[in-house]
């Protein structure tokens, strides 16, 4: 008898096992409510009339799922998800899948960026915005409306912003604005307009004329394309002639030598930034003022009613020969002898 008791429960084993491998898989089946909108985006996800499992899994496609048989689910990432279906029956299984597509949501922010916010006048940036909906997805296709502050510069349909010529900081000086489902969203962002690079110089006077013994104050103004005064430039003053002296703030001393008509005086070296203008300054160096007159002498000797050409030259303190517009002559005693208005004197009747 000992062995049919062991029998029975092994034949009912082999029957169990043979029953469940052959039972047919259940049936996974199912469709949405919905299988595309926007985030966020709401699904229920409803089981097929054919659907006979005894218990069901679901993979939303974004990391969630659920055991639940007919589950909602909000999407609020946009995308495209495939969602799986596992029906269980015992130890078979059948899946089903479907897609859903969510795209963004309303309009949520907005981001501007730009290589660099500092410019110079009639610079160029280019601008780009990346639009997001209120759950922080992106939009791709989103039709933005470019404004500036007018005092700052222009902006195209593209975003290509060029500065203007006022300078400071203009706190909105580039905006965009972009409309999705009814909901408009914008943002700005500051840009800073500075003086441009070292273009020209500008100094006064333009031409030196200056007497001997005197000096004369140079004042260069380095400058942008625009005209902008560049006060970090750098300034170097050479005299080019010999004996001539400036020194840094620019003040032009020149030799006691008189120079002739439009020489070359100054030579201007301006640098800023790598950037730098040569420029140079041309004039005459005069006489200085009157300090002595010379007359030439008359003969020793001279017989009454005899002439005698006179000359005469002024010369200032260094013996620079001054260029007289006119000599008066006079003789102090009539009886000595007169003078013309040439010079040409002639002997009177004093002897002595």
């Amino acid at each position: 008898m000992q062995p049919a008791a062991v029998l029975i429960p092994i034949t009912f084993l082999l029957i169990f096992i043979a029953t469940s491998a052959c039972s047919s898989p259940p049936v996974a089946e199912f469709y949405t409510t919905n299988n595309s909108g926007n985030a966020p985006f709401d699904v229920t996800f409803v089981l097929g009339d054919l659907a006979d499992g005894d218990s069901y899994r679901w993979d939303f496609g974004d990391g969630n799922g659920s055991t639940e048989l007919e589950p909602t689910h909000t999407y609020n990432f946009s995308g495209e998800f495939r969602v799986n279906l596992t029906a269980m029956r015992g130890d078979r299984v059948s899946f089903a899948e479907a897609t859903v597509k969510v795209e963004p949501g309303i309009a949520g922010w907005v981001v501007l960026e730009a290589d660099r916010l500092v410019v110079s006048p009639f610079e160029t940036v280019d601008f780009t915005a990346t639009a997001y909906d209120e759950l922080g997805n992106p939009i791709d296709d989103a039709d933005f409306i470019w404004g500036v502050d007018e005092t700052a510069g222009f902006i195209d349909s593209n975003g290509r912003f060029t500065a203007g010529t006022q300078l400071g900081r203009f706190d909105s000086a580039v905006q965009v604005e972009f409309e999705r489902h009814g909901k408009s969203a914008s943002s700005s962002i500051p840009v800073e307009i500075v003086e441009g690079a070292l273009h020209a110089v500008k100094f006064a006077p333009t031409r030196i004329d200056v007497q001997a013994g005197r000096s004369v104050s140079i004042d260069v103004q380095a400058m942008d394309e625009v005209g902008h005064v560049l006060d970090d430039a750098v300034v170097k003053y050479t005299a080019l002639r010999p004996g001539d002296h400036i020194d840094s703030t620019g003040l032009f001393e020149p030799s006691p030598v008189t120079s002739n008509e439009g020489v070359d005086l100054i030579f201007i070296e301006v640098e800023l930034n790598g950037n730098m203008v040569e420029s140079t300054i041309s004039g005459t160096v005069h006489p200085g003022i009157l300090d002595q007159i010379h007359i030439s002498e008359l003969p020793s000797k001279l017989n009454i009613g005899e002439s005698h050409q006179l000359s005469a030259f002024a010369t200032d303190r260094f013996d620079n020969v001054l260029e007289l517009e006119k000599i008066e002559w006079s003789v102090s005693n009539a009886a000595v002898g007169s003078v013309t208005e040439s010079g040409l004197f002639t002997a009177g009747t004093l002897a002595g």
